[in-house]
């Protein structure tokens, strides 16, 4: 969680505005699955309104950065046409090093080295956020950084089995196509 605050205080620097101006939020994680979520968790140590309108995304995967963008352009869009301004807070965070000891557990019964799960050495912990408004939501003085042109989604057909992601006794493991170790 500490990781997804610092990554949110440094959005709302760079975006300008007052915590108490943030309307919304959208989240996303795999690998927190406590309750209540990470995004009331987060929103309460930034000391944002206690009715804020959260949104938390899960197990989206790698593509949850590009899910949140999206999920925050639409719930802009919705507070345009309701003709009130939104500001969302988007944040991502994932914590893939506890995932490690599984991991290594699951490597140390491999027979075979070329069937050995390489994910603890693809992925890290990290967490990104970004301040998503829409145009009833800035005053004259301020500008945006960046602008969210155009969004989508599409699945590409039988790659969902690529990666994947298990929870295990010891903890949660990914699993990449190919792989053909016990999970």
């Amino acid at each position: 969680m500490d990781l997804a605050v610092q990554a949110c205080k440094k959005a709302l620097k760079e975006w300008g505005g007052s915590y108490n101006d943030i309307t919304h939020t959208v989240a996303v994680t795999c690998t927190n699955a406590g309750n209540p979520g990470y995004d009331l968790l987060v929103a309460q140590k930034l000391g944002l309104r206690d009715n804020i309108d959260r949104m938390l995304l899960h197990g989206v995967g790698c593509a949850g950065g590009l899910a949140i963008l999206r999920a925050a352009a639409q719930v802009a869009n919705g507070a345009s046409l309701h003709r009130r301004p939104a500001r969302i807070l988007a944040f991502a965070c994932e914590l893939c090093s506890p995932n490690i000891r599984c991991d290594l557990d699951v490597a140390a019964k491999i027979q075979n080295p070329d069937d050995l799960n390489i994910a603890g050495a693809l992925f890290g912990d990290g967490a990104a956020a970004v301040v998503l408004c829409n145009d009833l939501a800035y005053e004259a003085k301020e500008e945006a950084v960046y602008q969210l042109v155009e969004w989508g989604n599409t699945c590409i057909p039988q790659t969902s089995q690529h990666m994947a992601f298990f929870t295990d006794p010891i903890g949660e493991s990914t699993l990449l196509q190919g792989i053909s170790g016990t999970y």
